[in-house]
């Protein structure tokens, strides 16, 4: 299951925005547990 066309550019875009999120869950996760 791979679409066509710039594959590695579209990969890199998600692994970011991924790596973004997963970063903002772990900073909200911490905020709770200190508070």
């Amino acid at each position: 299951m791979r679409p066509h066309g710039g594959c590695s550019g579209a990969g890199t875009t998600l692994g970011a925005l991924m790596r973004r999120l997963l970063r903002e869950l772990w900073r909200r996760k911490q905020a709770t547990s200190i508070q």
